[in-house]
């Protein structure tokens, strides 16, 4: 019952067009973050859809799979500047089928994004952890609410483990909506952040999808990406400075 449930919530809401699409701008059950934290956080475009994204190295951004297609090119603003990133999938991307559904992907771009402070991959989930979402996301399932591109804040409770997934869920938290997709997961620990997974899915009412940042599987991908491409990724071949909590 437990498969069938996460199979019918994330096939089922990203088999919907645009689960990333640009449709409004307001985490469910969400907040408007100070102004100037979490400069880290962004929202990327490909082909008229949005997504939110992570900046995790001078040079990389990390979010959904299905955010785009292998090898296109996302665009996204950092501090009034605009930058292209080619766009790297995990090979384990199989949305059809639950136990391959490895829904991560990495933006590769050119030059060094300026005056940028990276997040740090890392932490572990546990069942009962809090955890922290943000994104750029509607306001509620309908997709309601204009296009206001503030970044919203809220919080969940990990409910649920699987091998690359991570449920959350709680009494009043913050719901994943169209536009969040691709956004962090971050895990407050010792007045740091780490980028403990990034948004996958939700059914729109109460549960989120997280693929792990955690997983072997994430790990693999992310070391062979900063391999191939010779850049530097926070947690993962490189040491970055941590960023407080909320900073």
């Amino acid at each position: 019952m437990k498969k069938a449930f996460l199979a019918a919530c994330i096939v089922g809401v990203l088999s919907q067009p645009g689960f990333g699409e640009n449709s409004g701008a307001k985490l469910i059950n969400g907040k408007p973050v100070t102004k100037g934290t979490f400069k880290e956080v962004i929202m990327t475009h490909w082909d008229g859809y949005s997504c939110s994204a992570t900046i995790v190295g001078p040079r990389v951004v990390i979010l959904a799979a299905h955010c785009s297609k292998p090898h296109d090119y996302i665009s996204f603003n950092y501090n009034h500047k605009v930058y292209a990133a080619q766009f790297f999938m995990s090979s384990l991307y199989k949305p059809d089928d639950l136990e391959k559904d490895h829904d991560v992907a990495v933006g590769i771009v050119d030059e060094v994004i300026e005056n940028v402070k990276p997040a740090t991959i890392g932490g572990k989930a546990w069942v009962g952890s809090d955890i922290t979402l943000l994104g750029y996301g509607c306001l509620d399932g309908s997709g309601a609410g204009g296009n206001d591109g503030i970044l919203r804040i809220g919080n969940s409770r990990i409910t649920e483990l699987s091998q690359y997934v991570m449920i959350s869920k709680r009494d009043d938290g913050a719901v994943l909506c169209f536009g969040d997709s691709g956004g962090p997961t971050f895990l407050m620990e010792n007045g740091k952040r780490l980028f403990l997974g990034n948004h996958a899915a939700s059914n729109l009412r109460d549960t989120n999808f997280d693929t792990r940042a955690d997983a072997k599987a994430t790990h693999e991908f992310l070391a062979d990406i900063a391999a191939q491409e010779n850049v530097d990724i926070c947690g993962i071949n490189v040491t970055c400075p941590s960023l407080e909590a909320y900073e």
